[in-house]
Parts: C-alpha cells; structure tokens; sequence
C-alpha cells in the first residue's frame, strides 16, 4: 500500500469497526468536533487567509495534518485535556479502538472526480475533519461508511492535471524548465493567489511515480509545452542553469532523465528522493519570487 493512498477497508477493520466504534458514534462525532475547533483556534489565527481565500477554504491539507497531530499527541499522553463529558467518551472509545488494533490513516485522493481530498481512514469509516473546506456551509466534520465516500486514489499526473485545473481553477503544464527535476515532479501550476509551483510534492504521487520507474512522469512530459510568457517569467528570477532550469531544450531533457534515473535505479534510492525533494522545495521557494519580478499574465 502507498502513503496515503485510499483502500477499501479489510474485513478485519470491519469487524473491528462494527464492534468498537459503531455503538459510540455520535460521542465519536463530539470528540473529533472538539479536535476541529482546536484546530481552528491555532491555524485561523496562523492562516486566516490562502490563495485568497478565507480560511477555511482551500485549507483541507492544513485542518487535516493539524487534527492528525493534535490527536496523536493525545494519544500519546494517554489522555486528551479537559474536554466535555461526551467527547471524552468519544476518546475513551477511540483508544479502545486503537488497542484492539483499528486502524487510523491519512487518505489523499480525487472525490467524486472533482477535487482532491484529505481525510483519514478510521478503521472503515470515511473521516473528513476539513469537510467545509470547499463550501462553508457544510458541517466541519463528516463521518461516513468508506465504501460510500466516493473517494478514490489518483491514477497518474494526467488525471492529477485535469483535476487540478478544474479544482483550482489553474493552468498545469508539464515541467520542461527543471528537467533534472522533471521525473521526480513533471508539472508546473499556475494558479491565481498562488503563483507558480512545481507539483506534486505529496506522498502519495511521488510514491506512485517511484514504484513505476517514473513512467508516469514521462507520459505526461511527453505532451504539451510550456507558454513562452511563463518561460520569460521564470527567465526573470532563474539564471539558466540555476537550481537545474534550462529554458530551451528542456523536454527532450526532461525525457532523457526519466530514462536514465530508471536504469540507474534511482526510484528504489532514498536518497535520490530525499535529495529531488530538498531541490523541489528550493525551487518552489524561488518561484514565489516570480510575481513579484514580473507583472503576471493576463
């Protein structure tokens, strides 16, 4: 199983979840309520606002790794702090879970083919903490039956692309301007409040593309161009050769290195993957200065 990827639960975390959690749903519910509204209190005054939008819109990433930290804290004292009385059974029971061997897991996926999603497995239940994330006027936490949440693992960087388009209201192209980085995170977006990105620095893809030699990268390499107007953009930030940017010839590179790294190897290396992931994050750090270099398109 890849990080994060979203399975279909086994029998075993059925039964599990028939007997341990199913009887105490509703003080389940109250305890992960209380977990969001501690969430809230921290990341509304930390992030109030993302890519333009009031929080908590556009921030399921953010409300999820901080609900998962905040209730593994929890667990490792052995005790929650002072909470009500019903979301205190609500833990009680969670931690009977646990120890009888349930199962809590971050999931990353597409919903519903319309947007990706963070949420956790918890045993075979589908657990949203950031259910508002893209309409407000939903309730915050939503628990249902896994099997009938919808939610399902990305196939490949072209599915990723056309989901992100259409969610984010952005443009993907393929990453013909970093091609050393290229098999590792073959797309660039562009999205409005946000900039441009190099994508996509999740778990779950970069395992996908691993455990396939990098053959998804290069498939979706191998279509589509880079605007000239991004190319200048970028130019203004980026000497050539900077951080690996080659504004000319950088698909037929970009091609050649998913070859390459798969005959070396490098998709079994963690240390090539931890060395692309330190490049990537150097990138994305420079590319928030393009904005501010050049005027953006129009």
């Amino acid at each position: 199983m890849l990080p994060q990827e979203p399975r279909a639960p086994s029998p075993d975390q059925q039964a599990l979840t028939a007997t341990w959690l199913e009887p105490h749903r509703e003080v389940l519910m109250r305890l992960w309520q209380c977990v969001r509204t501690e969430v809230d209190r921290i990341l509304g005054a930390k992030q109030p606002i993302k890519g333009g939008k009031p929080y908590p819109l556009g921030q399921c990433l953010e409300i999820s790794q901080g609900a998962l930290q905040l209730m593994r804290a929890w667990l490792k004292q052995d005790q929650a702090p002072s909470l009500p009385r019903d979301a205190a059974l609500g833990f009680e029971a969670l931690c009977r879970f646990l120890t009888a061997g349930g199962s809590l897991r971050s999931v990353w996926g597409v919903l519903r083919d319309r947007y990706f999603q963070n949420a956790f497995q918890l045993g075979s239940w589908y657990l949203d903490v950031a259910n508002d994330s893209v309409d407000p006027a939903k309730p915050q936490v939503e628990i249902l039956p896994f099997s009938a949440s919808g939610l399902v693992a990305v196939a490949d960087f072209h599915q990723f692309a056309r989901i992100a388009e259409s969610y984010w209201g952005g443009r993907i192209y393929p990453n013909h301007l970093f091609p050393s980085l290229a098999p590792d995170f073959p797309l660039l977006s562009e999205v409005d409040g946000i900039g441009l990105r190099l994508q996509v620095g999740n778990d779950y893809m970069i395992a996908l593309n691993r455990r396939e030699g990098f053959r998804p990268a290069r498939a979706v390499l191998a279509r589509g161009a880079v605007p000239e107007a991004v190319r200048h953009r970028i130019g203004a930030v980026f000497a050539e050769g900077e951080l690996g940017f080659h504004p000319t010839q950088g698909q037929a590179l970009a091609l050649n290195a998913c070859a390459t790294y798969r005959e070396q190897g490098r998709q079994a290396s963690t240390e090539h993957r931890d060395a692309a992931v330190r490049q990537y994050l150097a990138v994305n750090r420079r590319l928030a200065e393009v904005d501010k270099a050049k005027a953006p398109l129009q």
